[in-house]
């Protein structure tokens, strides 16, 4: 199957969420396939560029959409190109004008030249208050400038996004919220007029219509559009497409069944207030081994038995069937230029803890993907939504089927871990998840 709709993310929580909001059956890489594409509708790659540099991260998103123009071929029978949707985080963190900037001229390189290619980006997403007004990004009704959701005060996004894109040599047409709700013929007039003079069209929105209305509209724009946004833009797309529903695609599951139990691994690594209030109440729960791990203790490059004894205890819980919560001790920022130690020493420190476990609740796009990539995991098919905004998927192509729930660090309420671990629960006492199919590797018969 020709995907219908490819996502490139800068982390695994973005890439999932989105892909999530498409529908089930979609499927997360934390590579670029070297070959051919999963067999989906959507899939969505984790291009890891949140903590680069604007240059590196504008390389390796461009280096994406060009492998996504070579890979089109098989969409030309359709008269469709595959839609490209540019994830962003909902509070315009990372490099967003750099990526989007670089997604834009490639797509445009691969087109013919008389035709006017642009991006939309809408990147309100209604569920978790993030909205857009006046071109200004809000959180529940606050700029972005005046809430106070990650504890760096130093690295927090403007709100200003005409602003932001500039800065990237891209031009921008902004349609405020009266515009967006004119109506649909007026709504597609204006779209159709503003793609001749600008290069982005920034687009309000503070509720799912809203998003609706301009899925729908922009249908008018090229088919080759870098559509950019949320997983609150994402979800109306397939729809606005005419791809609904995307659901029916076959899964690519195995026909034999595979019993996914076991206790449930929880890592909160992300320093979101949010994030640590949720591990706050998980931790107050019964039946709960909390591990709380000095940060020094993890970014020490000095060998140390104290790890080791960690990780002994993390593996002896769960081998004994109890639900672990690591977290880190100290809500202190982490250093900009030691966060991505500080993740990958947390998930090499759980290594051994992957086959004791049945679930893993990973809470920041950066922590989950350091874990998975250390146990080896490549591939998630997406199963569904716990909360919105909150994917759960099982593992394909690894040697067993794990059960993966990814949580950004500022999503949810402050009960949220309480309802992924409920949800597993009734997960493991239900229900029966279908095999995911098994890559073979090199010298493997499939």
């Amino acid at each position: 199957m020709t995907p219908k709709i490819v996502i490139i993310a800068d982390d695994l929580t973005g890439a999932a969420d989105c892909a999530a909001a498409c529908g089930p059956g979609a499927v997360v890489l934390l590579d670029k396939p070297e070959d051919r594409m999963p067999d989906a509708a959507v899939v969505a790659v984790d291009a890891n560029t949140r903590s680069l540099a604007p240059e590196q991260a504008a390389q390796i998103t461009a280096h994406l959409v060009t492998d996504l123009a070579r890979r089109d071929g098989a969409a030309v029978r359709d008269q469709m190109p595959v839609l490209l949707f540019k994830k962003v985080d909902s509070t315009l963190r990372g490099n967003v004008g750099p990526e989007l900037a670089a997604a834009l001229q490639s797509r445009r390189s691969h087109a013919p030249p008389a035709e006017r290619v642009v991006a939309l980006f809408a990147p309100a997403s209604p569920a978790h208050g993030r909205t857009t007004v006046g071109g200004r990004q809000r959180v529940h009704g606050q700029l972005l400038e005046e809430v106070d959701i990650w504890p760096d005060e130093s690295g927090r996004p403007r709100s200003a996004i005409v602003e932001i894109l500039h800065q990237s040599g891209l031009s921008c047409a902004t349609l405020e919220l009266p515009t967006v709700r004119a109506g649909a013929l007026s709504l597609e007039n204006v779209m159709a007029r503003l793609a001749d003079k600008a290069d982005v069209l920034v687009c309000d929105a503070e509720t799912d219509a809203d998003l609706d209305a301009i899925a729908k509209a922009a249908m008018v724009l090229h088919p080759k559009t870098v559509w950019c946004g949320s997983a609150g833009l994402a979800r109306q797309i397939p729809r606005a497409a005419g791809f609904a529903p995307l659901a029916d695609h076959a899964l690519g599951f195995a026909s034999a069944p595979a019993s996914v139990s076991g206790p449930t691994l929880f890592v909160v690594g992300s320093p979101a207030n949010v994030s640590i209030e949720q591990a706050r109440a998980l931790a107050a729960a019964p039946d709960i081994i909390t591990i709380t791990i000095p940060r020094a203790l993890v970014l020490s490059t000095q060998p140390s038995p104290a790890v080791q004894e960690y990780t002994q205890q993390i593996s002896a819980s769960l081998k004994q069937g109890t639900d672990v919560l690591v977290q880190l001790a100290g809500s202190e920022p982490c250093a900009a230029e030691d966060a991505p130690r500080l993740t990958s020493s947390l998930a090499r420190l759980i290594v051994p803890c992957a086959d004791h476990s049945g679930a893993l609740v990973a809470t920041g796009g950066e922590t989950a993907r350091a874990i998975l990539d250390a146990w080896g995991i490549q591939r998630l098919r997406l199963l569904g939504e716990v909360e919105p905004g909150l994917p759960w998927s099982v593992t394909e192509g690894w040697h067993r089927a794990v059960i993966v729930l990814t949580k950004a660090g500022g999503f949810g309420g402050p009960g949220t871990l309480l309802h992924c671990r409920d949800f597993l629960r009734n997960l493991e006492r239900d229900t029966v998840i279908p095999t995911p199919l098994r890559i073979p590797t090199a010298g493997q018969k499939s």
